[in-house]
């Protein structure tokens, strides 16, 4: 980051996020594992690749006496939104399950 700064890895990031996503789309009942643990790890680097580059675009403006302020509002906000990304999803599948919906591809029913 120090020669070409955060936008090269955000960059990468957000192709590794796009590619794992795309790879995660078409799952099924029959989906491999290998292709399963090569979208997990796909999307694990491309976490990887954006947190530095968050907490650095963070405090790079930042006066010495609130960086590291800056540094903790970020990852705050990181996990906030991580822990409501999946509260959200939980929601979702389980009313969507509940009311005796099915995803397509995934032969699995919840409270009925």
């Amino acid at each position: 980051m120090g020669k070409h700064g955060t936008r090269p890895s955000i960059l990468a990031a957000g192709l590794g996020f796009l590619l794992s996503t795309l790879l995660l789309t078409s799952l099924s009942a029959t989906t491999p594992i290998p292709l399963l643990l090569l979208s997990y790890t796909l999307f694990g680097f491309s976490l990887g690749m954006i947190n530095p580059a968050i907490a650095n675009s963070a405090v790079a403006g930042m006066p010495l006496s609130q960086a590291g302020v800056a540094a903790a509002i970020a990852s705050t906000s990181r996990q906030v939104g991580a822990a409501l990304g999946v509260a959200v999803a939980g929601t979702i599948v389980n009313a969507t399950c509940f009311k005796g919906a099915d995803f397509p591809g995934l032969h699995m029913r919840f409270g009925g």
